[in-house]
C-alpha cells in the first residue's frame, strides 16, 4: 500500500492517473455516487435524528452549492469511480498500481476522483495538472 510521499512521487502519479483513466473507461457501475446528494441524505438524517453538528455547518451550505455549480459548467456525464483513493487505497506491485476498496464506487465526476486524491494525499497544487 501507498502513502502519501508514495503518491507524490511525479512518476509514480502518472501511473497513478493512468490507473484511474483506465477505471473511468471502464464499464458503467449500477450505482451512482453523486456527493452532492449524498451530503444532503447524510443531512437529513442528522436532522431527523437530532444530532448535534459542527457550528457553522449549515453556513456552508452555500460554498458546497457553488462547488455543485461549479462542476455543472464542465459536466461531462459520469464515469466509473472508486470515491475513496486515499493514499493507502494504491497498492503497488512493483509494476502495476491497484486501486482497492470499493465501498463508494459509483458512476461519478472523474474530477471528483482525481480532487480527492489530490485533497487526500496532501498532494501540491501542480499535482492536479499530472492527474488530468
Amino acid at each position: 500500500a501507498l502513502t502519501n510521499a508514495d503518491v507524490a512521487d511525479p512518476a509514480r502519479l502518472v501511473r497513478i492517473a493512468r490507473a484511474c483513466r483506465q477505471l473511468h473507461a471502464a464499464e458503467r457501475f449500477d450505482g451512482e455516487f453523486n456527493m452532492f446528494e449524498i451530503q444532503r441524505r447524510y443531512r437529513a438524517v442528522v436532522a431527523e435524528r437530532g444530532i448535534t453538528i459542527p457550528a457553522g455547518y449549515d453556513e456552508l451550505m452555500p460554498r458546497f452549492d457553488a462547488a455543485a455549480n461549479a462542476l455543472a459548467v464542465r459536466d461531462e456525464g459520469t464515469v466509473p469511480c472508486n470515491n475513496d483513493l486515499l493514499a493507502a487505497n494504491f497498492i503497488e506491485d512493483g509494476g502495476r498500481i491497484w486501486l482497492i476498496d470499493y465501498e463508494y464506487s459509483g458512476n461519478n465526476d472523474a474530477c471528483f476522483e482525481l480532487g480527492n486524491i489530490w485533497g487526500e494525499c496532501q498532494l501540491p497544487d501542480e499535482a492536479l495538472a499530472a492527474l488530468n
